[in-house]
């Protein structure tokens, strides 16, 4: 689903008090994702997949091709899976306007400090199993990632 960068939906944003008369504007979770999968696009694209601790909130990402039909899909649900069983709560997620790059918006509710290394490394691991599922395999001598 290609978007254009200048139609912004309801879906993605929320008036901000409308009785008010203020302009200001809050992103919802899912147009908190669908921005950081743009920034990850833009700015992280050399990185496949990581994490960014936003301090009450992670983003999880993958510049994977997730509309190509490969096995992004299978990881970004392995990942909620996972993320769920951390006390975080998968709140949005999103893509970049190409489909390619994903990312999970986390927010951290107990605001308890989130293990970021073994979090990157469960994330990893999510695309690890994905990938092998997807090749019928879960021998590790035929993995390539």
């Amino acid at each position: 689903m290609k978007t254009n960068e200048s139609d912004t939906s309801m879906t993605q944003v929320e008036q901000k008090n409308e009785d008010s008369g203020s302009s200001a504007v809050r992103l919802t979770p899912d147009g908190m994702a669908t921005a950081a999968a743009e920034f990850t696009s833009r700015c992280m694209f050399h990185w496949h997949r990581g994490v960014i601790d936003c301090g009450d909130k992670v983003v999880i990402f993958g510049n994977d091709g997730y509309e190509l039909g490969n096995t992004a899909d299978r990881e970004v649900q392995l990942i909620r899976e996972y993320i769920e069983t951390t006390g975080l709560h998968a709140d949005g997620f999103g893509l970049d306007s190409g489909g390619y790059s994903w990312a999970i918006v986390a927010t951290n509710y107990s605001r308890l400090s989130v293990d970021i290394p073994k979090l990157e490394t469960a994330v990893n691991e999510c695309f690890r199993t994905a990938w092998q599922e997807s090749r019928g395999s879960s021998n590790k001598e035929n993995e390539q990632c």
